[in-house]
């Protein structure tokens, strides 16, 4: 019975952690950029394939988004909450993994450090592509590790489904089909399955997923998708003039980043662990873990820790077993509670204080993004909010966004989408000729325009009254709202 409680305990704080911060946390401008694309893409049918054309990206995960601001009546909250409920099987998925392969104290160690670590905190909840490959990559990896005892195991077709579910989604999939093959190898070695098995299974999962994405492949952009990740990861030029200097930055920086998304009490954890059998489960986590880091510290030009949360579910038996021979040394039967509270502390840390806790990175690394400079969501709700306290929705406001994708401008568009007593427009701030082609609408009526002051140009400053401003953390940038009036007398 006290396992059970523990186990609930357990999912309570997994829940609690993903909810308040769901809920609390500012749109970065990915989500703010992908959610409106979504909704787009769901009420508009002449916008059905738009991401292909005008983001470069995938339609699945966009389509998501778009439904959940339909079902949740929210287009923040509600494409986020579709990330958080594919994610929420990962808790039982990681149990079960850990009932099969180590002791009960082990199982609760990883889903603890599971459910209060920040870095599976942030990708279990944003609405980005990223958190929804992890959940694929997490149901792949149980598949994998379950006994098959037929011929042609249901697990095959399953899996081939995943992945073609997931090369819908992003790209970086191909690391889950990588991974799915050197795990059916890794079965074959120890035994489990036999040669015809491995044959059966790398051929499914050759053919379904390209069976899967073939509509999407047939779409007249889709050449697209295949050009957009220049701007992240290496060419096959590039890599061949050997950036070795991008490399060891990469490979220093993994492990700092790391350190903190998880806990900086890790490294006290760090005993060594005898390097495990080739047959043991063990080095099927280890595979599921560096190869994704590996791959992308080699050909990521600025590489962020999502772009490798694909494998992070196997460093949490990992951990778990080191901190397990920890608590054994210590030899005091109050460690696990005292570490397990000192982890929930990081990770409230982290839910509380957003801001705060991303400033500890260095700024070599780009993780400050999700909370710091103009890429942070924070103003937004303020603005929304003064916004909807102070114009009578009875009348009708006219706003202008600033002509740039990301923060304010997409969140907005995608928030009064169904408001009618806020019509957006678009100004072009780069260009003092085009942002004067708004002045006929200013003698007609009042003219707001909602932009972050870094987007403001020294030629459309004097057309500006600041109305309220509300800055960013660390005064990196900030929210305004401005009215616009090109008058002699202004």
């Amino acid at each position: 019975m006290k396992k059970s409680y523990t186990l609930v305990l357990l999912f309570i704080v997994f829940i609690a952690y993903r909810l308040y911060f769901l809920f609390t946390f500012p749109p970065f401008t990915d989500e703010s950029l992908y959610i409106r694309w979504g909704q787009l893409m769901i009420y508009n049918p002449n916008f059905r394939w738009a991401s292909l054309t005008f983001v470069s990206r995938q339609p699945l995960a966009m389509w998501l988004f778009g439904i959940g601001s339909f079902i949740f009546h929210h287009p923040l909250y509600g494409a986020r909450l579709m990330v958080f409920l594919v994610n929420i099987p990962v808790f039982f998925i990681l149990s079960d993994v850990m009932k099969r392969s180590y002791p009960e104290r082990v199982r609760h160690i990883a889903l603890a450090l599971l459910a209060v670590s920040p870095l599976f905190i942030l990708t279990q909840t944003l609405a980005l592509m990223d958190g929804l490959l992890f959940a694929v990559s997490c149901y792949t990896l149980w598949l994998i590790l379950q006994p098959w005892k037929k011929k042609i195991p249901v697990q095959i077709p399953v899996i081939a489904v995943f992945l073609g579910i997931a090369l819908w989604i992003k790209t970086t999939a191909f690391l889950i089909v990588l991974l799915a093959t050197l795990g059916l190898l890794w079965k074959r070695l120890r035994g489990d399955i036999s040669t015809t098995q491995v044959t059966i299974g790398i051929a499914m999962w050759c053919l379904g997923p390209a069976l899967i994405i073939l509509p999407l492949v047939l779409q007249p952009n889709f050449s697209n998708i295949l050009h957009e990740p220049d701007f992240f990861v290496f060419t096959a030029k590039e890599l061949f003039q050997f950036p070795v200097a991008v490399w060891f930055r990469n490979f220093l920086v993994t492990p700092v980043v790391l350190l903190l998304y998880l806990n900086p009490l890790i490294i006290f954890l760090a005993y060594p662990i005898r390097f495990p059998k080739l047959k043991d489960r063990t080095v099927l986590f280890m595979i599921w873990l560096f190869i994704p880091i590996a791959i992308t510290i080699f050909i990521g030009k600025n590489i962020l820790a999502r772009y490798y949360i694909i494998g992070m579910i196997g460093i949490l038996p990992l951990l778990a077993v080191m901190t397990a021979i920890f608590f054994n040394r210590v030899k005091w039967k109050f460690a696990p509670v005292v570490a397990f509270c000192l982890f929930s502390i990081w990770g409230l840390f982290f839910i509380v204080n957003p801001a705060g806790y991303f400033h500890l990175f260095p700024n070599a690394v780009h993780e400050q993004n999700y909370a710091i400079s103009w890429t942070s969501g924070y103003g937004i709700p303020e603005l929304v909010s003064w916004i909807d306290t102070h114009v009578p929705h009875d009348k009708i406001l006219l706003l202008a966004v600033a002509d740039s994708p990301g923060n304010p401008s997409d969140y907005l568009l995608t928030y009064y989408y169904f408001k009618p007593y806020v019509r957006i427009i678009f100004a072009t701030m780069t260009n003092i000729h085009d942002f004067r082609k708004l002045e006929p609408i200013t003698e007609k009526g009042s003219l707001y325009l909602a932009t972050r002051l870094s987007l403001i140009t020294p030629e459309t400053q004097p057309y500006l009254t600041p109305i309220i401003i509300f800055n960013k953390p660390y005064n990196e940038d900030a929210i305004g709202l401005y009215q616009i009036s090109f008058t002699a007398s202004h």
